[in-house]
């Protein structure tokens, strides 16, 4: 019998409500309004959901994961969820790669009243935990994570190691799962409101993009959940500051396909010391609809530090009617006692007949 549970998403946007059941059938259509975890447009693709307002759960369940890739170690089977139930490290296990988490569990699909199932070649494999597997520290609404196949073999978010130790294994953090909101695109998108980042670039208050100060930095992203209501040309402006070039590339995701369907190129800014204009961009032929914004930075030692991004929508002439500056300067001329204005050379009487 299939197993499956109900997602009744009462995430409000714009007075709007919609619902979502996911069945764990090794399918992913049904996943098509869930973000990712994952870098958005890259791969591979993981999903989390926790329980949350208006989410339907089978009793007892604690979170449900979704990973999509063709890597042939998720091929070949389900992962080990190294999961932390009180996102501390100082309780549970420290691994090498990130000694920030302390997870407190390996679940998988022996965990008990788990369930699991997946497609026909293994890329897309589906995994629910239940409540009574956190037989320790107890399930709190929320969990950090991290993935293994083949008892590491491939790790998600990636190790140090596989990344050419670019950063400090003491710069990782693992995914934090937690409930999600669609925000309309137009608007504020604070940094503390980031629905993932890059596994180096720590979630708070600001992101702080100068993790190892060098040409890393144009590596890491963050991203929010977003729906465009309203296809249009906006005006992109970002709280940064930074004592080098810094930039806001932005892309938007489709969260069903992970494509990218609009892609933003920075204007470079020297050294910005709070909100400025980094350009337009125009999503005008960009169907409405739910995505991820994701933002990178393409200027390597930038050290920025970013706040809060804001798109507005680019004020438009309500005529519709250009305005055209004419500087052609009339003059007046009495002849024969008769009053005339002439203009380019062109004769006129008082009445606006022209005049030979």
């Amino acid at each position: 019998m299939k197993q499956f549970f109900s997602i009744v998403s009462a995430l409000v946007l714009s007075g709007t409500m919609f619902a979502q059941t996911i069945a764990i059938d090794g399918a992913n259509a049904d996943w098509s309004e869930v973000p990712m975890l994952t870098e958005p447009g890259a791969g591979p693709v993981v999903k989390m959901v926790v329980p949350q307002d208006g989410l339907t759960l089978p009793e007892g369940a604690a979170y449900a994961l979704m990973v999509e890739g063709d890597h042939e170690k998720i091929l070949a089977g389900y992962p080990v969820i190294y999961t932390d139930a009180d996102k501390s490290n100082t309780t549970g296990s420290a691994p090498w790669y990130c000694p920030a988490m302390g997870y407190d569990y390996e679940m998988a699909t022996w965990s008990a009243g788990s369930l699991f199932e997946q497609n026909e070649t293994g890329s897309v494999r589906e995994v629910c935990i239940m409540q009574e597997a956190f037989n320790g520290i107890a399930f709190d609404g929320t969990i950090s994570a991290w993935l293994t196949f083949d008892w590491g073999q491939l790790y998600i978010p990636t190790a140090p190691d596989a990344e050419g130790w670019k950063w400090s294994e003491n710069s990782y953090h693992p995914m934090y799962v937690n409930p999600y909101t669609y925000a309309d695109l137009k608007g504020t998108h604070a940094a503390a409101n980031a629905y993932a980042t890059h596994q180096v670039l720590t979630p708070g208050e600001t992101l702080n993009m100068k993790i190892s100060g060098g040409a890393q930095d144009t590596a890491v992203w963050a991203s929010w959940v977003v729906e465009l209501t309203k296809p249009a040309t906006y005006v992109v402006t970002a709280d940064v500051t930074a004592p080098n070039t810094a930039t806001v590339d932005l892309y938007l995701v489709d969260v069903a396909t992970n494509n990218i369907v609009a892609t933003f190129v920075s204007t470079d800014v020297w050294a910005p010391a709070g909100s400025a204009e980094y350009g337009e961009w125009d999503l005008s032929a960009v169907p409405a609809g739910k995505y991820m914004l994701k933002m990178k930075n393409h200027a390597p030692w930038s050290e920025m530090v970013l706040s809060s991004i804001t798109l507005e929508e680019k004020a438009t002439d309500p005529t519709g009617v250009e305005n055209i500056r004419v500087n052609t300067k009339a003059t007046k001329c009495i002849k024969n006692g008769q009053l005339y204005i002439i203009r380019d050379n062109v004769q006129y009487n008082i009445l606006g007949a022209q005049e030979k």
